[in-house]
């Protein structure tokens, strides 16, 4: 078993994809802590279109080729086209990267990211992009959410970095 780091970016519908982004992984992952969404400018592409990024934490015992092929599904299914070799250039309606993976939750671990767009998302003084009209529940911080199949809403289990580690020990017991 995992955690796994994503970072999460659209410019394509960004509201609306951000959602469904974080709708897929909780399908595919569970319980996931998502950082609120932030706009940003683009880095590294000419377009006219701001970012929406964020940075969601999973835990799983997928290896990371197995996690990858799911984040590239995803993207697919979105509307990606990851045959294009001109596809890290132009805008995208999903773009989901593993940053990185430890056996234990480190938040320290984003702290040392480099990309701007990244230290932006876990900036506590950046604004945060209110989706709750695209179906994201408002949160004010990290949040562990999950996708509730039988309302087909994404639904915030608690409001910290680290409750993705207090949500599995929990569930571990209960096992």
């Amino acid at each position: 078993m995992m955690f796994y780091y994503f970072s999460i970016g659209t410019n394509i519908e960004p509201e609306h994809n951000a959602v469904n982004i974080v709708k897929m992984l909780s399908q595919h992952f569970g319980p996931i802590v998502i950082y609120p969404f932030v706009y940003t400018q683009p880095q590294n592409i000419v377009s006219q279109n701001v970012f929406l990024n964020s940075i969601a934490i999973a835990f799983s015992p997928k290896n990371e080729v197995e996690v990858k092929n799911i984040l590239n599904s995803i993207e697919i299914t979105l509307g990606r086209d990851r045959s294009d070799p001109q596809r890290s250039k132009k805008d995208r309606v999903a773009d989901i990267d593993i940053l990185g993976f430890s056996k234990d939750q480190d938040n320290n671990f984003l702290d040392q990211q480099k990309e701007l767009y990244i230290k932006e998302v876990i900036d506590t003084q950046s604004h945060s992009v209110d989706l709750t009209s695209f179906g994201l529940p408002s949160s004010k911080g990290p949040a562990t959410v999950d996708f509730d199949t039988t309302s087909s809403h994404i639904r915030i289990l608690q409001n910290a970095a680290d409750s993705l580690i207090d949500w599995h020990k929990a569930s571990l017991v209960l096992q």
